[in-house]
């Protein structure tokens, strides 16, 4: 995997988009283009737990990165989740690969945003 060298802003220009927007512009900031099989499962993964992050049901797509980085933990998708069985499966799933693909999500995310603030003067 590689580190995308463009800056990563938060997409202000989709505030108010659906959450299914907001993903694929998320998506795409760490998007690292597989090259295995195993690569392209955990990019599947990663993929799927951003779209369940920014698209649970009875709430509101994350609009900062601040609440956005509150979502990719296994307790909250599956609060937010708790009307779909089938999703407790699928984080239960993607906790037990190494690396545990919610976590290092999280991580990647606050490390990117992290960097950006840095970046534009706003600081850690």
């Amino acid at each position: 995997m590689h580190d995308k060298t463009f800056p990563v802003h938060w997409p202000h220009d989709l505030d108010g988009a659906s959450g299914r927007e907001l993903a694929a512009a998320l998506t795409a900031i760490i998007d690292d283009h597989p090259a295995t099989m195993s690569e392209q499962y955990f990019a599947d993964c990663r993929r799927h737990a951003i779209t369940l992050a920014c698209t649970a049901p009875d709430v509101s797509p994350p609009r900062t990165p601040e609440e956005f980085l509150l979502r990719p933990d296994p307790v909250w998708l599956k609060a937010a989740w708790k009307s779909d069985p089938h999703v407790a499966v699928e984080i239960d799933a993607m906790q037990t690969s190494r690396p545990p693909v919610i976590p290092a999500l999280a991580i990647a995310f606050r490390h990117r945003f992290a960097d950006d603030r840095a970046r534009s003067g706003g600081g850690e």
